[in-house]
């Protein structure tokens, strides 16, 4: 859904939660297809989402750059590109 310069995804149904994307710039899902990603590049933070079989999304939790309510990430201003590793283990943001 787009609304006023923000993106969000969730928000729909009795106790939905919703998440706020000021300018998300990738989107990547785990090899395994468990789970979602979303760089968020004016926010300063990565999105995680598990993904349920019907494809539904609930975010599990977050990292950035001086956000609240996210767990702490450094060197996140400016985020323009998410890749795993060639394994799948890792995640890498530029």
């Amino acid at each position: 859904m787009h609304s006023g310069g923000k993106f969000s995804v969730g928000g729909f149904g009795c106790g939905a939660q919703e998440t706020r994307f000021s300018a998300p710039v990738e989107i990547v899902v785990s090899p395994d297809g468990e789970n979602v990603y979303v760089a968020d590049q004016n926010g300063d933070a990565i999105h995680v989402f598990d993904r349920a079989a019907d494809g539904a999304l609930t975010e599990a939790s977050c990292i950035a750059q001086g956000s609240a309510g996210c767990a702490a990430g450094v060197a996140m201003d400016g985020l323009a590109d998410l890749a795993f590793s060639p394994g799948g283990s890792h995640l890498y943001a530029i």
